[in-house]
């Protein structure tokens, strides 16, 4: 549908598995890996071989890092998120976070739960990624949110430069 208008150019997220999609294929590679294993036993979702098939392989601290900043912060805040591997937050929290919930990835959140949580904490706002804001849309509270990005380097970004640039742009 995207082509029909126009579109030359679509960017998926979590796409890899998507074989008959011709793409360019980037790899993220966390700092460290625990258990090399795909779901449920392990944390990834294809095999560690299917990497070989990437047409980049990015790893953390050396290809890309990480930056968070916060938005509309307040003096007592409590996280909420939703979010695969959320301890990975833990890093970048500010030292104002007073308790954090953990949800299962991909959870809905339930208004009362909140309001209690927030309660009990005696918080002046709910920290949240901008993933799990979406999820919050009409719920009447004070709102902080973790805004999570990627820095690449300079060569990543001119290799997928160079390959855009190398497209042929189907009409």
């Amino acid at each position: 549908m995207a082509k029909s208008f126009g579109t030359k150019l679509i960017i998926l997220d979590d796409g890899f598995n998507r074989v008959e999609i011709e793409k360019y294929e980037i790899l993220l590679e966390p700092e460290s890996i625990k258990n090399y294993l795909p779901f449920p036993a392990g944390a990834f979702r294809e095999f560690w071989f299917s990497k070989r098939f990437a047409d980049m392989v990015l790893k953390e601290d050396r290809d890309f890092e990480r930056v968070v900043e916060v938005v509309n912060p307040t003096e007592r805040m409590v996280l909420l998120t939703a979010i695969s591997n959320p301890q990975r937050l833990d890093k970048y929290l500010p030292s104002n976070v007073l308790a954090k919930m953990y949800l299962d990835d991909h959870a809905y959140f339930n208004k009362d739960m909140i309001l209690n949580y927030l309660k009990k904490h005696e918080a002046s706002s709910l920290l949240c990624t901008s993933k799990d804001k979406v999820k919050l849309d009409g719920i009447d509270i004070a709102l902080s949110e973790m805004k999570l990005k990627l820095m690449l380097n300079n060569d990543i970004i001119k290799n997928i430069e160079t390959y855009i640039k190398g497209c042929k742009l189907e009409r």
